[in-house]
């Protein structure tokens, strides 16, 4: 209106508040499992404008920690700034893999000795097993089991260390799954070759006196006794060289 008057006032607006730092974390390497974290791992920083930002790390699984088995675990952090006046908190989190931890049998475990069968087969004898790699603390949750097992000699024929492998053997308790079990190696043990009799086929001669006790033999179609079916055609009984005597 005419003669009015319009007043501008300035008004002054502050805005302020706490940042939000960057905090930088990568996947650490794997380790295995018996390895406890430290610095290595739990090696977050926090900044702000590309400067360190003061404060607190606290880490879910703090230093000293031992994960079990596994890949892809999570480790979260939460950093907690000095001056909580300019900083807020902040968290995050990466993943890391933990491998099982390598176990060998000390002792305790043996190849038996065995009669000749024709076969390969062979069988294991376990007492009182120690297994060698266990973290302290495990050695009452970590056994051999025994169940499923294969062991064969490198061959089927009588012999003495005889070598044999074995496969199939594993392990048990709640701890058993941080742990991969490496077969037993150098094991041996002894084939005896198997017993064979004289069913039939052979006779002793009369002769005329001669003032000695030697006698002589007659074969004809001899029958060995004992001889596994699968080896009769390569079972023969041989007369040369033999001694007989009345």
């Amino acid at each position: 209106e005419s003669g009015s008057t319009n007043m501008l006032t300035e008004w002054g607006l502050d805005i302020s508040g706490a940042a939000s730092p960057t905090l930088a974390w990568t996947n650490p390497a794997p380790i295995t499992y018996g390895t406890a974290l430290s610095g290595t791992q739990l090696n977050a920083s926090a900044t702000y404008n590309l400067t360190n930002v003061p404060g607190t790390f606290t880490y879910s699984s703090p230093a000293g920690t031992v994960l079990s088995a596994g890949n892809n675990q999570t480790l979260s952090v939460t950093f907690t700034p000095s001056d909580t006046n300019s900083f807020l908190p902040a968290t995050t989190n990466v993943t890391i893999n933990v491998s099982p931890a390598g176990v060998t049998i000390a002792s305790g475990i043996a190849a038996n000795n065995r009669a000749y069968d024709a076969t390969t087969t062979a069988t294991l004898t376990s007492n009182s097993v120690v297994l060698a790699g266990l973290v302290p603390g495990d050695t009452a949750n970590v056994k051999l089991s025994t169940n499923g097992y294969t062991a064969n000699f490198a061959s089927a024929s009588a012999g003495t260390g005889i070598g044999v492998t074995v496969s199939g053997l594993t392990l048990t308790g709640s701890a058993a799954a941080n742990y991969t079990l490496t077969q037993p190696a150098g094991l041996t043990a002894n084939i005896t070759a198997a017993g064979v009799t004289i069913s039939s086929g052979i006779a002793a001669n009369n002769k005329v006196y001669d003032t000695t006790t030697t006698a002589t033999l007659t074969s004809n179609s001899v029958v060995l006794a004992g001889v596994l079916s699968g080896d009769t055609a390569n079972v023969k009984l041989s007369t040369n060289g033999y001694t007989a005597n009345f």
